[in-house]
């Protein structure tokens, strides 16, 4: 999977894309058909689905764009955003965790004198 840029197209003539949708195609009755399928193969190797995206799907499937960005919103599977992996969590200093341990502990000892 390539990193977040902008859109390349990603059915280039004679890529090992272009010949695994054009392998696909013949599988299903009409070009609609596949649709989801070629809306993974965008993902799969992208990260996303751009708008750029859809509009390459949508010419290649004889498809409008508003109809694939129908389906893209429709399922939640689909990725409309650059997706990234979230920053690791920070470790917490060691003043921060004794600081905690004490409140548990005063708040321990509170909570057992009310009772």
């Amino acid at each position: 999977m390539s990193t977040h840029t902008d859109h390349a197209p990603v059915f280039i003539p004679g890529s090992a894309r272009r010949k695994e949708l054009d392998e696909l195609l013949t599988r299903y009755p009409t070009k609609m058909a596949a649709l989801l399928p070629a809306l993974w193969m965008v993902q799969h190797e992208r990260g996303w689905v751009s708008e750029a995206g859809m509009a390459e799907v949508a010419t290649l499937l004889e498809l409008t764009p508003a109809y694939v960005k129908g389906v893209v919103t429709f399922y939640t599977m689909y990725h409309q955003h650059p997706v990234g992996n979230p920053a690791p969590p920070r470790p917490r200093s060691p003043d921060a965790f004794t600081t905690s341990m004490i409140w548990s502990r005063v708040m321990a000892r509170a909570l057992f004198s009310a009772l």
